[in-house]
């Protein structure tokens, strides 16, 4: 069967078309990857415009052993330059067939660097014989950037540039591979310790841009080798070869960097402060669960101690250390209880003005085996520190609502309990504790709840709830140790307190600092200010109380007021 005349003619007639240098030229010259041909002298028989774009120049007549150099081209990196001998093209002109090469080329078009894949085959004719090289690529510079940009954000903080938590955790598990008898490693946890003031006050996007310029800090005042965001709040760090002494110069050095920093975010100015863990790994085979475990505890320890602190761990397991020594206090107040060796005893506050309620505060003192007295410091923080603390609150809240009611004449004016940071932050105790409080009524009303100023900022949100459904059932509230690092004023408004404790290391110590009776005047007219009343704590001498009275506080208490009182009420568990 024959195709009809016209149709035959018309294919052949298209088939030459195709074939023309004309066609093959247009195609070519429109292609969008750049073609090079080159004979086996290396002679550029083809270079097309898209190949002139990507390289960033045309053809140049120089020997093959000079192109890197005459066209910028570098390895992946972009700064070693790319072996002559390795280039593609000549790879193709000595018979091989490459694929999918990167390189760079960076020249005075592309000073920034191009990044190309190039792939090159042999150049055959009719019989079969090599005539030359030919080689393709394409730009993929846009896609390089946005994997790099991906890759870098999947082991990077969006927000600070820092390592992420799993890229750190990383870098931590190679670096205690490498600690030995000569290699030791400094790991540290950064805590900020009021970030959440300032996300409760102007806003998150105001606390990320304060996390931004801490990172900053740190990033600039460190020596480590590796500093990461491992969360809201925390900065860890990896200082290869550290000694105790040289980790705690650091922590030191950059605690102190962002406590000077001075954050002015919608119209507010806000000072930091931090507190930092740290330990120095000596021994080969800890996990980086181990460590992150020794120095969690050491920051959290340092937290306790007091805003800015630092805490060396020595590398012990920490129920072998601190924690043991705090079981067995924690353990001998849970025997008191049990003994009924708890007591309840009442600190007066004398009101230095004229037909002024006085008041007291409710404590706790412990019966030692010799009968003794002590005071239940160390043996609260045991409690704190392994969750009873709650628990102890709603004991002692009972004891006095109950020597209250039993015995309302014992005690003139308004009586103030303490709560705990766990009870503030815990939804279970704080239910219980209304409870309490809800089914005597007439007693509360006679209560002052004093809540400390590191537990209001931790949620403010929460303390002002909290806050809100003491005052319902009748009670007043009082912000204790206030002062201590203050850094701003601006949540005051949020909160509807009655009265203001002024810390008491301030007073104690204020009549051998100007700073900190500079300080306590301050807290004094403020409290004037806001029509809330003033409270000095540990005032131990009469020159106190005269300064004191000077400056217009409006209660003192302490050793040079009135010693405490026993109530003969026993605290049960």
């Amino acid at each position: 069967h024959r195709e009809p005349a016209p149709k035959a003619a018309k294919m052949a007639r298209d088939r030459a078309v195709v074939a023309s240098p004309a066609l093959l030229r247009s195609v070519f010259e429109q292609m969008q990857d750049g073609v090079i041909v080159a004979d086996m002298q290396g002679r550029f028989l083809v270079f097309n415009p898209a190949a002139e774009r990507l390289v960033g120049m045309g053809p140049v007549d120089s020997d093959p052993s000079a192109w890197s150099s005459t066209y910028g081209v570098y390895l992946e990196d972009g700064e070693t330059p790319f072996p002559d001998a390795e280039l593609p093209l000549n790879r193709a002109l000595a018979g091989e067939c490459v694929e999918e090469v990167q390189l760079v080329v960076r020249n005075a078009t592309h000073q920034g660097g191009a990044q190309l894949v190039v792939s090159a085959r042999p150049l055959l004719d009719a019989d079969g014989q090599q005539i030359g090289g030919i080689v393709n690529f394409r730009d993929v510079t846009a896609t390089h950037a946005m994997a790099a940009e991906m890759a870098f954000f999947a082991s990077h903080d969006t927000l600070t540039g820092l390592l992420n938590r799993t890229a750190f955790e990383n870098e931590l598990a190679g670096a205690l591979a490498g600690v030995n008898d000569r290699q030791t490693l400094g790991v540290m946890l950064i805590d900020l310790d009021r970030l959440k003031l300032i996300n409760d006050t102007v806003g998150h996007a105001s606390g990320d841009t304060a996390l931004a310029e801490v990172a900053r800090v740190i990033d600039a005042e460190s020596r480590a080798q590796v500093i990461a965001r491992l969360n809201g709040d925390e900065f860890a760090l990896l200082l290869p070869g550290a000694t105790p002494r040289s980790l705690s110069d650091e922590a030191r050095r950059v605690l102190d960097a962002v406590c000077q920093l001075r954050l002015t975010l919608s119209g507010h100015t806000f000072t930091l402060s931090a507190s930092a863990g740290a330990t120095v790994v000596r021994e080969p085979g800890q996990s980086v669960e181990e460590v992150m475990g020794l120095v969690s505890g050491a920051c959290t320890d340092a937290k306790r101690d007091g805003r800015g602190g630092v805490r060396m761990d020595d590398g012990t397991p920490r129920h072998m250390t601190t924690s043991r020594a705090q079981m067995l206090d924690l353990l001998t107040l849970e025997e008191a209880l049990g003994d009924d060796r708890l007591v309840l005893v009442l600190e007066p506050m004398r009101a230095t003005q004229p037909g002024a309620s006085s008041m007291a505060e409710a404590l706790v003192r412990v019966i030692d085996a010799d009968g003794v007295a002590r005071r239940p410091g160390r043996y609260l923080v045991a409690a704190e520190r392994f969750g009873r603390m709650k628990q102890i609150d709603i004991c002692i809240c009972e004891a006095l609502l109950r020597h209250l009611d039993e015995s309302p004449h014992s005690v003139q004016g308004r009586v103030s309990i303490n709560l705990s940071a766990d009870t503030v932050r815990d939804a279970a105790a704080r239910r219980e504790l209304m409870a309490r409080l809800k089914a005597a009524p007439a007693v509360a009303a006679s209560l002052t709840v004093e809540i400390t100023e590191t537990a209001a900022l931790g949620d403010l949100t929460q303390a002002v709830g909290l806050i809100e459904q003491l005052k319902a059932a009748g009670c007043h509230v009082a912000l204790d140790d206030f002062g201590a690092g203050f850094s701003n004023f601006a949540y005051l408004k949020h909160l509807p307190v009655d009265y203001l404790k002024i810390d008491g290391k301030l007073v104690r110590d204020m009549l051998r600092s100007t700073v900190d009776t500079a300080i306590v005047r301050s807290l004094i007219t403020l409290c004037s200010t806001l029509r809330i009343g003033s409270v000095a704590e540990y005032v131990h001498s009469d020159a106190l109380v005269s300064a004191l009275t000077a400056m217009g506080a409006d209660y003192l208490q302490g050793e040079a007021v009135s010693p405490a009182i026993d109530t003969g009420a026993v605290v049960r568990g």
